[in-house]
């Protein structure tokens, strides 16, 4: 399915090149698979998410803005691949993201709309549930949570919404 092209751009993504470049690739990707059922089990997919998943480090620490906008710019890319990612490996990671106090908000944003086009999975919904409900989290990061959560709306989530409304203490 994926031609020399697509190791080129693999190849692309492994060099030193502008954090976009991770975007840019990824968003071919998931046009690509969005067409083919499959495309989660090509290798080269595969092998895609885990060149995004390297510049994301264990606990999103970073210490330049630079390492900053390389975590911000992989949890989009990995977005991106949508249904294609994989959806276990990517919460984990963000449950390890979350988990360090240090961790820019502009990451936690990045890391909740990330799980948004992973599809209706109970993983994610897990995930994007206990973020929305922690009021101490910043007011962004739980709007944005709320709106991957709702994502795929069921009459469980309407009703968990509405009973948490009752109780919200932010006016945002």
């Amino acid at each position: 399915m994926f031609s020399s092209q697509a190791l080129k751009n693999r190849h692309a993504m492994k060099e030193n090149l502008h954090p976009d470049i991770h975007l840019t690739i990824s968003m071919m990707v998931g046009k690509i698979c969005s067409q083919h059922q499959d495309c989660k089990n090509e290798t080269n997919v595969r092998l895609i998410f885990e060149m995004l998943m390297e510049h994301i480090p264990t606990n999103c620490e970073h210490r330049t803005y630079k390492q900053l906008e390389a975590i911000v710019t992989s949890l989009y890319a990995v977005g991106n691949l949508g249904i294609n990612a994989d959806v276990e490996h990517l919460t984990n990671t963000i449950r390890s993201c979350f988990n360090n106090p240090r961790v820019d908000t502009s990451v936690k944003v990045a890391a909740t709309e990330s799980l948004r086009r992973v599809g209706c999975n109970p993983l994610v919904n897990e995930v994007l549930w206990n973020y929305l409900i922690d009021q101490s989290e910043d007011s962004e990061v739980r709007i944005n949570a709320y709106r991957s959560y709702m994502h795929c709306p069921t009459t469980t989530k309407i009703k968990n919404s509405i009973r948490l409304l009752r109780n919200e203490t932010s006016q945002q």
